[in-house]
C-alpha cells in the first residue's frame, strides 16, 4: 500500500521503541507491523478493554503489545519512544490537548509523531457517502454523551499540529481503491441498517423522529453517490525547538 511506502522512506532505521495510542481494532497496528523490523518494540495503547483484548488476538508477534491505558495518564517514563503514531483517533479525543501533552511527554527529544486522520475536504461524492456517514454517526454518539467530533479539513489538520508544538516534515494523502457496485451495496446496507437500529433504541424519546428523518432523507442519496473510503493524510512532525 502507498502509505507502507510512505513510512518506509521516512521512517528511520534506528527506531527501537514505538508506541501507538488510540490502537482500536488494529487496523493502523498492522500497517506498523508490516513495515517495522520485528526487533521494533511496538506499544499500543486504548481505553477499551474489549477493543485490547480482541485485538491481542490478532498480533501474536512478541515485539507487539497491547495495554488498556488511558492516553491522558500514560503509565510510561518520560522520553520513552523513538516515535507516537495516532490514527483516525484525534477527533474522538475529548481532552485533546492533554493526550497531546502526554504524547510529547513521552516521545524521545529527537523522535517524531505520525499522525493519520481522514479528511471531510475535496472529497468525490462517493467519498462524501463515507463523510456524511461518520458525521451522523459522531451526531449520535454525542446524542449519547460520548464524545465523537467531526472530521477535520486537512487545513484544519496541520493547524492542530502546528499548535501542539509539532512542525510538519512531511505529509502525504492517500486514496484506497474503489469498491465494486456489489461491494458498495453492502457497505450502505450495512451502514444504513446499523444506523437505523441505533436509531430504534431511542424510538420513544422525541429526538427519534429526528434521526430517522434525517437518515431517511439522506438515504438515497447515499445510494445514488456510492460509497469511497475518504481520503486519509499522514503527517510526520518532529517537535520545535
Amino acid at each position: 500500500m502507498a502509505v507502507e511506502k510512505f513510512l518506509k522512506d521516512h521512517l528511520k532505521a534506528d527506531i527501537k521503541k514505538v508506541l501507538e495510542v488510540g490502537v482500536g481494532r488494529g487496523e493502523f497496528l498492522s500497517t506498523l507491523v508490516s513495515v517495522l523490523d520485528d526487533t521494533v518494540q511496538i506499544t499500543g495503547i486504548d481505553t477499551s478493554e474489549p477493543y485490547v483484548f480482541e485485538t491481542k488476538k490478532h498480533f501474536p508477534q512478541n515485539n507487539v503489545e497491547l495495554l488498556a491505558m488511558s492516553a491522558e495518564e500514560m503509565h510510561f517514563e518520560d522520553h520513552t519512544f523513538d516515535v507516537v503514531c495516532i490514527s483516525n483517533t484525534m477527533h474522538h479525543l475529548e481532552h485533546q490537548e492533554q493526550v497531546m501533552k502526554e504524547m510529547k511527554r513521552v516521545l524521545k527529544p529527537e523522535g517524531i509523531m505520525v499522525i493519520q486522520e481522514m479528511v471531510k475536504d475535496e472529497q468525490t461524492p462517493a467519498q462524501m457517502s463515507h463523510v456524511w456517514i461518520h458525521h451522523f454517526a459522531a451526531e449520535m454518539d454525542r446524542y449519547f454523551k460520548q464524545f465523537h467530533d467531526e472530521t477535520y479539513s486537512a487545513h484544519n489538520l496541520e493547524e492542530i499540529i502546528k499548535n501542539y508544538g509539532f512542525k510538519i516534515q512531511k505529509n502525504f494523502a492517500y486514496n484506497v481503491p474503489e469498491f465494486t457496485k456489489e461491494e458498495t451495496k453492502q457497505i450502505l446496507d450495512s451502514s444504513v441498517n446499523s444506523l437505523f437500529r441505533r436509531i430504534q433504541t431511542i424510538e420513544n424519546t422525541e429526538d427519534h423522529n429526528y434521526f430517522a428523518q434525517k437518515l431517511n432523507t439522506q438515504k438515497d442519496a447515499l445510494y445514488h453517490n456510492g460509497f469511497a473510503l475518504a481520503t486519509e493524510y499522514v503527517f510526520i512532525a518532529a517537535l520545535e525547538r
